[in-house]
């Protein structure tokens, strides 16, 4: 009788971990895909889509992770992938915008204050409730009440973002060429294309809630190999797995933007989808996750140092962006004939101080 192939509980783990990663990864495009045809339904001009409903989408494998481990009492390996998953979007994503971005498309963005104020207005508004969310977790009064209210809150200020004017060019630039007007053609073809839409983001939500439960299960027994903690592996490796779909996105501006360098869209698109994922991450999955874990009568225990650590590093990941936007405009405003230079090496510290968080966030757990 032929013997059982042996899989090192350490290399099934991790394979798991990869496989669920994956799963989540096209998931989420796919889910992507689906609203994008949906909003050209709702006709959301380019930055106000992408800090909305692409943020959304790009944001439900954190949602999924964080359900899953909440409900599961992995109360820290939820919160801390929220956490984990900003300072990702913050340093990476910030960082491939301002280093991978030709020249003349910085020239078009801040010489056409467009969108400016959209802009400069959510990274103020995630950077003063990063710092109210901090104050409650180390208050230990992350309640029912309180995120009850935080979820109500966020939704009206979201509903509010989506009631501005239209802009076509901008939707089908993201969308499709010509898929405004082939899906608004009729109101029977309309209904159909939307009907079909909502089925598949049905299915795909599914499939995100399915791999986030096989994330969270191999997380937690590759903790307990490694002998690290729930809150590093949370914030670390699962982070930047459920923040692939926001890089996949990054980088699918960055090819726009390459194309057609005089065109601004590119970094809206990636600036509303920075700043909305983590609006999403802080006002949204993390009260979800407070109230799952509540629901399932794991009531959140007081959490550990290194979690609210975690959430102060995401505060200062803020403060870090927008430094780094401003100082940019500046640049560019003021003419300064080093001003590409200066922002790529700015935007470059990103990648710097986001690798010295996870070394020292690893070196502080063991």
């Amino acid at each position: 009788m032929p013997e059982i192939l042996f899989i090192p509980p350490l290399l099934s783990q991790s394979i798991y971990i990869a496989l669920a990663l994956y799963t989540l990864s096209f998931g989420a495009n796919a889910l992507i895909a689906q609203i994008k045809i949906i909003s050209a339904l709702m006709q959301i001009e380019v930055y106000l889509l992408s800090a909305t409903i692409i943020a959304l989408a790009t944001s439900f494998p954190e949602l999924a992770t964080s359900l899953i481990a909440a409900s599961s009492n992995h109360y820290d390996l939820a919160i801390a992938n929220i956490a984990g998953s900003n300072i990702c979007n913050t340093f990476l994503l910030g960082g491939l915008l301002f280093v991978l971005s030709p020249k003349t498309s910085f020239e078009a963005f801040f010489t056409n204050p467009r969108h400016h104020h959209s802009i400069t207005k959510d990274l103020i508004f995630s950077f003063i409730v990063s710092f109210i969310l901090l104050a409650l977790l180390s208050l230990n009064f992350l309640n029912t009440l309180t995120a009850a209210v935080i979820i109500v809150f966020f939704t009206c200020y979201q509903l509010r973002s989506c009631s501005a004017a239209p802009d076509m060019k901008s939707i089908e630039s993201l969308t499709g060429s010509n898929v405004s007007s082939r899906y608004l053609a009729s109101n029977k073809g309309r209904t159909k294309h939307l009907l079909k839409s909502l089925i598949k983001c049905a299915i795909y939500s599914a499939l995100l809630f399915l791999s986030g439960k096989i994330l969270v299960d191999s997380a937690v027994q590759l903790t307990k190999l490694l002998g690290f903690s729930e809150r590093w592996i949370g914030g670390s490796i699962v982070a930047l797995g459920t923040s692939a779909p926001e890089i996949a996105t990054t980088l699918s501006a960055l090819s726009l933007m390459r194309k057609d360098p005089s065109t601004s869209s590119g970094k809206e698109i990636i600036l509303g989808n920075l700043t909305g994922s983590n609006l999403f991450n802080i006002l949204w999955i993390l009260p979800i996750a407070t109230l799952s874990s509540i629901f399932f009568c794991y009531f959140p225990p007081e959490l550990s140092p290194q979690v609210l650590l975690d959430y102060f590093c995401a505060l200062c990941a803020s403060v870090w962006l927008i430094t780094l936007f401003y100082y940019s405009r500046y640049l560019f405003r003021s003419g300064h004939k080093h001003a590409f230079f200066y922002t790529q090496l700015s935007g470059s510290t990103g990648f710097v101080l986001y690798l010295i968080y996870v070394c020292s966030s690893a070196l502080y757990d063991v």
